[in-house]
C-alpha cells in the first residue's frame, strides 16, 4: 500500500518573553526534515537578533503583531494557511494575528 500524500504546512514559530528564535530552531529543523513543512522564525524587537525599538514605549503589542505581518508579508505566506507554533508572548501575538487577519 502506497502512504497517504501530506500537505506542506507553513508553519510560523513564536517564541516567548525574554527568548529568541532559537528555543524553537530545532523543533522547526526537525519538522522540516521529517515531514518537509517550511518554518518560519523571528525574534520579536527587543528580543535576540532584533534591535530594540528607537522608543521603548513603543515595544507594544500592536507592534510585535505589526512585525509578524510583515515577515509573514516578506515570505509571502500572507495568503496561505499557516500554522502557529507559540508560547507565551509568542501564542498572545498568534491569537491576536489571528482574530486581525
Amino acid at each position: 500500500p502506497s502512504k497517504p500524500v501530506r500537505q506542506r504546512a507553513k508553519v510560523v514559530f513564536l517564541h516567548g518573553w525574554m527568548q529568541s528564535h532559537e528555543c524553537w530552531l530545532d523543533t522547526a529543523t526537525a519538522i522540516r526534515d521529517k515531514y518537509g513543512h517550511e518554518s518560519l522564525l523571528l525574534d520579536f524587537y527587543g528580543h535576540g537578533r532584533s534591535p530594540y525599538p528607537r522608543n521603548f514605549e513603543d515595544l507594544t503589542p500592536g507592534l510585535l503583531i505589526t512585525q509578524l505581518r510583515d515577515a509573514i508579508e516578506e515570505v509571502g505566506w500572507e495568503e496561505q494557511p499557516l500554522v502557529f507554533a507559540a508560547i507565551s508572548l509568542g501564542a498572545s501575538v498568534a491569537l491576536r494575528y489571528a482574530e486581525i487577519f
